[in-house]
């Protein structure tokens, strides 16, 4: 299963270069990312210079949906934006065969990381949400 060593940072950190960058791979201006994201453009500006030292939960979430990556990869937990698209299209119903297809592995094996990790996002959802299980049934 996929690990990160929490004990390394206390906090995440957002990323600011990471934002910058895929703002750019985008062809996006700060214009087009507050129109995608509702983040307005002084907030973006400010983040992509790293003037803005808290970057709220919200905020960083808006901007991983609208930038195709996820909150780890803009807060340095994750390096690899084929982790953040494999996660992505797991989380979003894509087939595992299908992913693995896609990013052209040979194994499952490292497929099944990508499955594992979006397994454990989802059955923490359940738990938080799950009306079921707060019957205690």
């Amino acid at each position: 299963m996929y690990n990160v060593d929490m004990r390394k940072q206390t906090e995440p950190v957002f990323e600011y270069e990471r934002l910058a960058r895929r703002i750019e791979a985008k062809g996006w201006s700060l214009g087009q990312l507050e129109i995608q994201s509702g983040v307005s453009k002084s907030q973006i500006s400010l983040m992509s210079r790293n003037e803005r030292p808290n970057v709220s939960a919200a905020i960083v979430g808006k901007l991983a949906i609208s930038l195709d990556v996820t909150t780890d990869y803009l807060l340095g937990l994750t390096n690899d934006p084929r982790h953040t698209f494999a996660i992505n299209f797991l989380r979003n119903g894509g087939n595992p065969l299908e992913l693995q297809k896609l990013l052209g592995h040979e194994k499952m094996d490292t497929v099944r990381l990508y499955v594992d990790y979006a397994s454990a996002d989802l059955a923490a959802a359940q738990r938080k949400a799950s009306p079921a299980d707060g019957w205690k049934l």
